[in-house]
């Protein structure tokens, strides 16, 4: 598997080290908000391994159980859901799930489509949204204040979709063929 990652392609490996940062910061945060330290294996090492485990194949299992060590991992560190760093986690969870997927479905020597980077952008900007608006309502719910901060990420992941979908629609009026992304059609547009 690592010989073939040579004739990977910028946008495999970049997919793939998503992966892998990604579960390294989670390892950071858990043995940060656990206590138990960044350098535990149960923390840090274990995440670490299973990012990697899933970057090399993420065609497999490995990244079923990234994602399930890193759900049970957070649920038994955390114990408020409402902290600020829950939302980060669900940011984690969220890259590490898109770039698995991604990085799954493509060859790995195959250049990355900008039409499926936008596809993946736009949905996961959406899912994004969504989160921080049930983040927010489970804090106010709680009787809590929500942070100026999150307003504000929420308007930039609201801008970035709005940003997305944009570009989609001008895509479509500079190629007159381009079509919202749907499975099994074909689409042209700009730098394709």
């Amino acid at each position: 598997m690592i010989r073939e990652l040579r004739n990977a392609s910028w946008g495999q490996l970049s997919l793939r080290a998503a992966i892998v940062v990604s579960a390294v910061i989670f390892g950071v945060l858990a043995g940060l908000v656990s206590g138990r330290g960044v350098l535990d294996f149960w923390t840090g090492g274990l995440s670490l391994l299973l990012g990697v485990a899933a970057a090399l194949v993420p065609q497999g299992p490995a990244p079923l159980a990234l994602l399930s060590y890193v759900l049970g991992c957070w649920w038994l560190a955390n114990d408020d859901v409402a902290t600020a760093w829950s939302l980060l986690v669900a940011t984690l969870v969220l890259t590490i799930h898109v770039c698995a997927a991604l990085a799954a479905v493509l060859p790995l020597p195959a250049v990355v489509p900008s039409t499926v980077w936008r596809r993946y952008l736009i949905r996961a900007a959406g899912v994004m949204a969504a989160v921080i608006l049930v983040w927010t309502a489970v804090r106010l719910a709680a009787g809590m204040t929500v942070p100026g901060g999150v307003v504000a990420l929420f308007a930039a992941v609201v801008l970035i979709l709005l940003a997305a979908l944009a570009y989609a629609r001008w895509a479509a009026g500079v190629s007159g063929v381009y079509r919202f992304p749907e499975k099994g059609t074909a689409q042209r547009g700009p730098g394709l």
